[in-house]
């Protein structure tokens, strides 16, 4: 893991070193768009809906479970998925329509009950990362004030993962060790449209689709208080993100 890590780092920092030769008079020109020698540095955000066979396993854990509200209601136990990221993101352009892209990324997947909007709902984090990627981006345009790129992503990540937390905080006499920690391969790609504005800013917006490995030494040894149902869980899973993604940021040229 160490190693992996040193690897990334390094990488990262070789990936930045054309950055000495910004010329920070271009924030005075007109957008020169993506062409070759562009530097790319901005933040982003995404947001979207999850599925995989950790989120599986945890809708089948929960699945004919209830919960009894304080006005006697008894509602049904249900629950949405949504992940969420954001980082910083940095690209180099050595050819026209072609960059090479780096992101570090914080990432979460929030588990919340689906009571309705009259009833309390519990949110927790089902999924957290740290991680970090490379990817190579394939530009439509070369030196135009609009875009669109496409960039497929190799990754590394080290994760948390919280088995059934919104069941471990509601359903009465259940607990256990749900908590399991690792590391892995990440793998994805975007599709994004980018602006370029005047004074070196830019704008893109797109989707993004990811795949998280999670695999653990110790399977989950969990059971359902109401039902008897098991965490399905042996040795791991995966957490599929699909996500839109917004970045804003600062186009330079060496």
């Amino acid at each position: 893991m160490g190693r992996i890590m040193s690897i990334g780092v390094f990488a990262l920092f070789f990936s930045l070193t054309p950055l000495y030769a910004i010329d920070f008079d271009d924030l005075d020109l007109p957008p020169a768009g993506a062409h070759r020698g562009q530097m790319l540095l901005g933040f982003f955000i995404t947001a979207g809906y999850a599925g995989g066979t950790v989120i599986d396993a945890e809708k089948n854990f929960i699945n004919g479970s209830t919960y009894n509200f304080d006005n006697e209601t008894t509602k049904v136990l249900e629950t949405a998925h949504l992940p969420l990221s954001f980082g910083i993101s940095y690209e180099y352009m050595p050819l026209d329509y072609l960059g090479l892209r780096t992101k570090l990324r914080r990432a979460f997947v929030v588990q919340r009950s689906s009571f309705g909007s009259d009833y309390e709902n519990w949110r927790e984090s089902l999924y957290t990362d740290y991680s970090f990627f490379f990817g190579v981006a394939l530009h439509a345009t070369n030196r135009k004030r609009w875009d669109f790129s496409f960039a497929p992503y190799l990754g590394y990540a080290f994760y948390t993962l919280k088995a059934t937390p919104v069941a471990g905080k509601i359903l009465a006499g259940y607990g256990g060790d749900m908590e399991r920690s690792g590391a892995g391969f990440v793998f994805g790609a975007d599709l994004t449209c980018n602006i370029y504005f005047s004074g070196g800013m830019f704008l893109s917006f797109g989707y993004e689709l990811m795949r998280n490995s999670v695999d653990f030494s110790k399977p989950h040894d969990l059971t359902n208080p109401q039902t008897g149902a098991r965490y399905d869980d042996v040795a791991g899973g995966t957490i599929i993100t699909h996500s839109f993604t917004l970045m804003a940021g600062y186009a330079f040229s060496n």
